[in-house]
């Protein structure tokens, strides 16, 4: 029985291709237990406005070097702020009125550590795409770097695949899967030029655009 595994670090509503994971693997494991890296997306999303780009951060309280889950979120300002700015920018988007009345509810509840906000996201986006993985966590006792976690992630629950990003993939010991007998996949998606408001297509953005300007139905067709 094929068992495939997606790894990945819990993040603020992430661009398209993360979601494709949850919609290609029959488990999604929110990897909260490696460090904490401001320049990824742990604690932002990127919009598109009629200024451009533009990044929505949640605030944290942050010592280097800490693991994801122990990031504590340093205010609540967000928590107004981002919907205000989600609605401003695509308020008047084809698809916002369905898809706002269900993702609104995210942001009254109080979160005080990042990873909850994150978490929370991902569980959202799951059940917005009726993916069918199953949402883990890092099974209790893993504890190895990069590659070799990855590896023992993937023993621990069982997988027969390894559902890779491009990037990921470029650090895993093949060889070392293979002899555990599991196969590695790389996600291979070709995400179109999708319509958008405020001018030329943009990449790289939150997934929440691409739900605002042409649907669930639309984004789900590409990404599985």
């Amino acid at each position: 029985m094929t068992r495939v595994v997606a790894i990945h670090q819990p993040e603020y509503f992430p661009v398209p291709s993360v979601v494709g994971k949850l919609l290609q693997a029959d488990v999604f494991v929110l990897l909260d237990t490696v460090d904490f890296n401001r320049e990824n997306l742990q604690h932002r999303l990127k919009i598109k406005t009629d200024q451009g780009a533009q990044w929505l951060t949640i605030p944290v309280l942050h010592a280097t070097p800490q693991r994801i889950h122990d990031v504590v979120t340093a205010d609540d300002r967000w928590l107004t702020g981002h919907p205000k700015s989600l609605q401003l920018a695509y308020g008047k988007a084809p698809c916002f009125d369905a898809i706002w009345p269900a993702l609104a509810p995210f942001w009254v509840i109080r979160y005080k550590y990042l990873a909850d906000a994150t978490r929370a996201a991902m569980v959202w986006l799951a059940a917005m795409f009726a993916a069918p993985a199953q949402l883990a966590m890092v099974p209790a006792g893993v504890q190895a770097r990069k590659g070799d976690l990855v590896l023992a992630i993937c023993q621990r629950l069982g997988a027969t695949a390894y559902l890779s990003g491009v990037s990921g993939a470029q650090y895993l010991d093949r060889a070392a899967f293979a002899a555990a007998g599991i196969e590695v996949q790389v996600q291979a998606l070709q995400l179109p030029a999708y319509p958008q408001r405020f001018g030329p297509f943009v990449s790289g953005l939150s997934v929440l655009d691409a739900l605002f300007n042409v649907g669930v139905a639309e984004v789900r067709g590409w990404l599985r």
